[in-house]
């Protein structure tokens, strides 16, 4: 799970960020903290970052409370909690006395640091031959740090979010990002959760005008889909004297 310390009064001094980096979604733990793969300039810092939130009110589940408790996270990882856990000798200590720390909400529906415009489908290879329909399109590939936006996010409780493209009928699949500060490799927790279909007729007097034609284009779709892939297989068994099928990248992604 994630947290983040909700502040009831006065204005303490606190680490800058205090993410826990385990977020529990249905039943997979996934490290919410990414390890750098970009080179660092100067000398790398390998120091354990230990943190001791002390004299907190810790909300665990609801109706289960701990008053006056301790959190120790290492290196963003929750290593205890309770009411006796035990401070390592290498952590900062913080006293949070009038503050309540409480799972992080994961807010299921976003465009948060996603473009509002639609990417320009004309000049792209291998699409398909309607511009409502890109599935192959990843909001990791689209998302931007949004500080406003995550700003607006966190305060409300969400340190998590499933992040959907909103363009178009197949707009693309959501990812699930970490509601964090840093670059969009630090947050991203996994790139492709699930696709967005969307029941959204086109306004500019192009196909599908429609509800009618949305939803005989989204079957459609998936028909082309299936004959698609089963094409591929056939011409890669046996490709003497047969025409190469088309590779379609958006109806691949399917």
């Amino acid at each position: 799970m994630q947290a983040y310390s909700t502040p009831n009064n006065g204005d303490l001094k606190r680490p800058g960020r205090l993410i826990v980096s385990l977020l529990f979604l249905l039943v997979l733990w996934t490290p919410a903290i990414a390890q750098e793969t970009a080179p660092t300039a100067g000398m790398r810092h390998n120091t354990p970052q230990v943190h001791a939130l002390t004299n907190v009110r810790i909300v665990q589940s609801p109706g289960r409370m701990i008053d006056k408790g301790t959190v120790i996270l290492r290196d963003g990882v929750i290593q205890a909690v309770g009411a006796d856990a035990q401070i390592p000798a290498d952590a900062h200590i913080w006293d949070y006395t009038g503050h309540t720390v409480y799972a992080g909400l994961i807010e299921t529906y976003s465009q948060v640091g996603l473009p509002t415009q639609q990417p320009d489908e004309e000049n792209r290879g291998r699409q398909h031959w309607n511009a409502s329909v890109h599935p192959q399109d990843h909001a990791a590939n689209l998302y931007q740090i949004d500080g406003d936006g995550l700003t607006s996010l966190r305060k409300l409780g969400f340190t998590a979010a499933m992040v959907l493209p909103s363009q178009g009928i197949f707009s693309g699949s959501g990812s699930l990002i970490a509601l964090g500060d840093g670059t969009p490799n630090d947050n991203i927790i996994q790139t492709q959760v699930a696709q967005h279909v969307r029941l959204e007729r086109n306004r500019d007097r192009t196909y599908p005008g429609s509800l009618m034609g949305v939803i005989a284009l989204i079957r459609q779709t998936f028909l082309d889909a299936d004959w698609h892939d089963k094409a591929h297989d056939a011409y890669k068994q046996n490709p003497a004297g047969q025409t190469m099928p088309e590779d379609n990248e958006a109806l691949a992604a399917l």
